[in-house]
């Protein structure tokens, strides 16, 4: 006859049970740790906001490495300078022989002092004179169209019967024939004079005047190159005048 245990096997089973599920109970308690914490990470700070310029605030202008501002630009175009005028539009100028554009103009920025101004146009003399600089506004008028001439030829006027000997002068103002008598001579501006026109094989000098008179002259020693010259000068002066178009 087999003996057993009085609690038998019964009793030893959920016994075990227990004790390990005791033991897997503290495992998990011994061996489970609290996660770590986290460092919080560094936070964007948001950029600085700039203050916005009052309404009355304004911007001042500077100079920087010898280049100025528009501020400053617009000052000097205002400063006082020398004004060049002319009678003919669009001449040249030049200060100390150095071009500045073209008339009427003001020129900024010149030192005080004496300076050489230029100006010329083609087709007439140029004008050259010394100017003295102020600092304050100044005004030069130049004028291009003075021409300073004065010639005079002696002539002998063929009338259809006879002749009158005497002599032609032409200056700006005009042509003039003062003649021996005096019911002969006669006195027009140049924008009267519609033709004055050399003739070689008759030696002489025609000058047909506007809705006038046609005169004939000749030199009395025969010289037409003398009646040349003349002619030449008055030409070259209307044409400069304007008077001859």
């Amino acid at each position: 006859m087999d003996e057993r245990h009085p609690l038998g096997d019964g009793i030893l089973v959920p016994a075990v049970a227990v004790v390990i599920i005791a033991l897997a109970a503290a495992s998990l308690l011994i061996f489970r740790r609290p996660p770590a914490a986290t460092a919080p990470g560094p936070v964007a700070s948001a950029p600085p906001r700039r203050a916005a310029p009052s309404p009355t605030s304004r911007v001042v202008p500077s100079v920087r490495a010898g280049r100025r501002t528009s501020a400053v630009t617009t000052e000097a175009a205002g400063a006082p300078g020398l004004t060049v005028e002319g009678d003919v539009p669009g001449a040249d100028v030049f200060i100390d022989r150095q071009y500045k554009g073209k008339a009427p103009l003001t020129i900024r920025g010149l030192a005080p002092g004496p300076h050489h101004l230029n100006v010329a146009a083609e087709g007439y003399d140029g004008y050259s004179d010394r100017v003295e600089v102020t600092g304050q506004a100044q005004t030069v008028s130049v004028r291009l169209k003075d021409v300073p001439f004065d010639v005079s030829v002696d002539v002998v006027h063929k009338h259809t019967f006879g002749s009158c000997r005497g002599r032609l002068y032409a200056t700006p103002d005009g042509l003039r024939y003062k003649a021996s008598k005096a019911d002969d001579g006669f006195s027009a501006p140049l924008a009267a004079v519609e033709e004055l026109q050399i003739d070689y094989p008759k030696k002489s000098l025609r000058v047909k005047l506007r809705e006038g008179r046609t005169y004939n002259f000749t030199h009395p020693a025969g010289d037409v190159d003398a009646l040349l010259v003349f002619a030449q000068a008055v030409d070259k002066a209307r044409r400069r005048l304007g008077e001859g178009q």
